[in-house]
């Protein structure tokens, strides 16, 4: 990251123009070459010397493609960097009179791309639209119209919905780390595709923070909103994932400063980039008693982590090993602050990165540290003058490397002590197994105790006892470390495990550790699969077609179960896998059918109807294939009726039918017939 000149050497001339260039590199080309904290204090120095300056009310992206004009301005937040800058919105300072009255909200700034989605009085999505400059923002409807996490439907009137695109943390590393710069600059590449189909690959993520009625719209019929609360209920009822949200009365400002802690740590668990705090009125007539300046509002501001940037030599590489047999690459550099706290590791992301980068033993590196997560190397600053070896053989087990894409993976991940112990923190954690620490996974493997997560269901206090007989395997000169455990925590985790016997299907299949299969892919399983002998069985072909998962994600989730399928076996000697639904009658004429919708539905919205399909044991493809039963096509409208032409999806039913294919074509009353039973199975 490159330093900004004494501020106070700056005209506000020198300023607009520093400001105007900095703005384009991050908002049009994604390539930032100062810190977010930087740029912030440009933008206030500009504030405090020219606030009618016409460029701090035209910051933001450039809008390069179809214009959309926001009914209501997407303003940005005002921000605040410390305890007193986050009391002074609260109350005057000098005469400590309150500027915000009632309660406070307060959740993560997720750093990704804002966006605004309209629905319209069927509560179809009509349009999205990205900020902009908070007035026009950029159409990009095609494009979300192909993000997963984004509801194409709403049981409700005409709304719009404000929030957050993102990319997941764990997909970024896992899948685009080495060659994209940040999740952010890949998100926002991501969701101006030329090419909408595109966008689904990346696997983008949605979180709504705000909602509005649509001025002269007819508004859905539940929308009572009173508070910042309200909201957040409708948009869950809704469909839509929200952050972290703590409540807190803004009299008592010692707890809302805590609050603003506690809300900081939830950003940092979260599994994407945030970069401060939102606080903002609960109160929606509070927050229209404050009036609204042309760069934010004043009934909320922003406590923004400050980043920081700091160079180091780098004394070695360390390969680390994870449950899946990747060797990851950190960089072991001479201790530097960042961000007060002092830093002696940095990522390198990945085996292609830390080739990228040119990393020699001894180099000068500039590292970056934002939110107060592992930092991580930004570029070489100066070569070093010994060779960073990539190693041909795991550091954990010795079994031979190999280089699959960008990554590096042990050959042996089934019998590598450090890829087994990883795997088993994996499984505890999703389990929710409390109390197990790294070093008494260590130990049981090390033990022979525990190998596989079935092993944990025959553990005994006993044997836990045993492993303070166990040394923990030593870092190069260290002595060796007792593991400790007594009989209180011993009998703690036995019973920690006894209780997770019985567990839901989709958590069962995160704790499995398969690539790709996260919580949001295993609820995808399991609402359209409905079960684990249907989930088990699915051919990436099958699983491919889901909406949201794609070829790579299909092939590898597929060849994950069917890898894993004896340890399966083994799991399922142990624990009860629970359905999240009572099991559907085995002699419904949906039973055991798929079923696709094409075309309006009268009676009801299609994701309505999909559920009701899963309901009662049927499943919900997400396109049609030449194994499809039934392919219902909506009474509006509809061609079954004479009203219009086929649908794409009606054209290939019938491409496959002639082929050979049995899938039925029906009409929306012939489904609901058959959604009441009236029919042979």
């Amino acid at each position: 990251m490159a330093r900004l000149p004494p501020l106070e050497t700056l005209s506000t001339d020198d300023l607009e123009r520093l400001i105007a260039h900095h703005n384009h590199l991050y908002h049009d080309l994604h390539r930032p070459e100062i810190s977010d904290t930087d740029y912030d204090r440009l933008i206030r120095r500009l504030r405090r010397l020219r606030p009618a300056s016409p460029l701090l009310s035209d910051l933001g992206e450039t809008v390069a493609g179809t214009a959309v004009a926001h009914l209501t301005p997407m303003l940005s937040l005002d921000k605040a960097y410390s305890r007193d800058e986050v009391l002074a919105f609260i109350e005057t300072p000098r005469t400590k009179k309150r500027k915000i009255v009632g309660a406070l909200v307060l959740s993560p700034k997720i750093d990704g791309v804002a966006c605004s989605l309209r629905y319209d009085a069927r509560g179809r999505l009509a349009q999205a639209a990205t900020r902009g400059d908070g007035e026009r923002g950029e159409d990009v409807t095609a494009n979300a119209r192909r993000v997963q996490a984004i509801p194409q439907q709403l049981d409700g009137g005409a709304v719009e919905v404000r929030g957050e695109l993102y990319l997941a943390r764990s997909r970024f590393e896992e899948k685009f780390a080495g060659t994209f710069a940040n999740a952010r600059n890949l998100t926002a590449g991501a969701i101006k595709q030329k090419d909408p189909q595109r966008t689904a690959d990346y696997g983008l993520s949605f979180f709504a923070y705000d909602l509005l009625e649509t001025p002269g719209g007819s508004p859905a019929r539940d929308l009572r909103l009173g508070c910042e609360w309200d909201k957040r209920r409708w948009l869950e009822q809704h469909g839509f994932a929200v952050p972290p949200m703590l409540r807190v009365e803004s009299a008592d400002f010692d707890a809302v400063w805590d609050a603003v802690q506690r809300t900081a740590q939830a950003a940092r668990d979260l599994d994407c980039d945030a970069d401060g705090v939102v606080i903002k009125a609960d109160d929606l007539a509070e927050q229209r008693r404050h009036e609204r300046t042309a760069h934010h509002p004043t009934y909320a501001i922003a406590f923004k982590f400050q980043g920081d940037t700091g160079e180091s030599t780098l004394q070695s590489v360390e390969w680390s090993v994870s449950r899946t047999g990747r060797i990851t690459p950190v960089a072991i550099v001479d201790p530097v602050v960042l961000s007060g706290a002092s830093v002696s590791r940095a990522s390198l992301h990945n085996l292609e990165y830390f080739e990228k980068l040119g990393v020699t033993d001894g180099c000068l590196v500039q590292m970056t540290r934002r939110g107060e997560v592992i930092p991580h190397v930004e570029r070489v600053v100066q070569a070093g003058d010994r060779a960073s070896a990539v190693p041909g053989r795991c550091p954990s087990c010795g079994a031979p490397t190999e280089r699959r894409d960008k990554f590096l993976f042990c050959t042996r991940p089934d019998t590598c002590h450090d890829a087994l112990v990883a795997a088993l923190d994996h499984f505890c954690k999703v389990f929710e197994i409390d109390g197990f620490g790294w070093e008494h996974l260590d130990a049981l493997v090390r033990q022979g105790l525990v190998r596989r997560s079935a092993d944990f269901f025959e553990l005994t206090a006993e044997q836990l006892l045993s492993l303070k007989e166990s040394a923990l395997a030593p870092a190069p000169d260290q002595e060796p470390k007792q593991v400790r455990i007594g009989e209180v925590l011993a009998n703690k985790l036995v019973d920690a495990i006894a209780a997770r016997r019985n567990i839901p299907l989709a958590t069962f299949l995160v704790a499995l550790g398969i690539e790709d299969l996260g919580p949001v892919m295993a609820d995808k399983l399991v609402d359209h699969l409905g079960a684990l002998d249907p989930i088990r069985r699915a051919t990436a072909e099958q699983l491919a077609q889901i909406e949201g998962l794609g070829e790579e994600r299909s092939r590898n989730i597929a060849d994950g179960l069917r890898q894993l399928g004896p340890r399966i076996d083994e799991l399922l000697r142990h624990v009860q896998v629970t359905m999240p639904r009572a099991a559907a009658p085995s002699d419904h004429p949906l039973s055991g059918k798929s079923v696709v919708f094409t075309g309006g539905l009268i009676r009801l919205d299609r994701k309505s109807a999909q559920k009701r399909v899963r309901a009662v044991g049927g499943t919900t493809p997400g396109s049609v294939v030449k194994d499809l039963d039934y392919l219902v096509v909506g009474d509006e409208g509809s061609p079954l009726r004479g009203d219009n032409k086929k649908s794409s999806k009606q054209q290939s039913a019938d491409r496959y039918n002639k082929a050979g294919a049995g899938i039925q074509i029906i009409t929306e009353q012939r489904f609901f017939e058959l959604l009441e039973g009236k029919g042979e199975k």
